[in-house]
């Protein structure tokens, strides 16, 4: 370092942007979950080298897939509910009208 007060500062800075980008990623990256299973199914996925944590994460994206698809469908089908019986020429114009007074 040299004599010059300020000469750490940047690579202080730099250090703790990269610290906090490490540290969020390794905490982002995976958490621990711990399950029970019957044992004969643990042994059984051991002997066929079934791999545990790959398995539950592809069926977990799976059905979080499948459960925002139907909450998606459930928000699309409600909005079309109440929007029956409107006029698509209001409708349009009070979309063009919202978007004036933006």
């Amino acid at each position: 370092m040299s004599g010059h007060p300020r000469s750490g500062r940047p690579l202080r800075k730099l250090y703790f942007v990269v610290f906090a980008f490490i540290q969020k990623k390794c905490m982002t990256l995976s958490a621990i979950v711990s399950i029970r299973i019957k044992k004969e199914l643990k042994e059984g996925a051991r002997r066929l080298g079934i791999d545990l944590r790959k398995l539950l994460e592809e069926s977990l994206a799976k059905e979080m897939e499948r459960k925002e698809k139907e909450a998606f469908e459930r928000a699309v089908g409600g909005a079309l509910e109440a929007m029956k019986g409107v006029d698509p020429e209001e409708f349009a114009e009070a979309i063009k009208e919202w978007r004036r007074k933006r």
